[in-house]
């Protein structure tokens, strides 16, 4: 398994624009507190010496409910091939 700094650079070359820094900070912290090896261990966890808890539990939590979806201002349109035309 390759590294963060590999695998953030090779990602930056294989596009033309470079990724904003917020998002390089995201990727850092998703790959060093929520990537495993085959060991179950993340890179923070290796490091600190204890484990901590799930990156996206703790987003899930901190969200809420989410609100309801919009209705659609798209008219449904029937199928113009209904199934009984071609028998099985």
């Amino acid at each position: 398994m390759l590294g963060k700094d590999f695998s953030l650079s090779d990602q930056n070359r294989s596009i033309d624009m470079k990724w904003p820094e917020q998002t390089l900070k995201v990727l850092t912290i998703l790959h060093n507190f929520d990537l495993k090896r085959a060991d179950g261990t993340t890179a923070a966890q290796r490091l600190f010496g204890h484990a901590f808890p799930d990156v996206f539990e703790g987003v899930v939590d901190s969200m809420g409910e989410l609100p309801v979806a919009r209705r659609s201002s798209k008219k449904k349109s029937s199928n113009p091939l209904p199934l009984a035309i071609f028998p099985a």
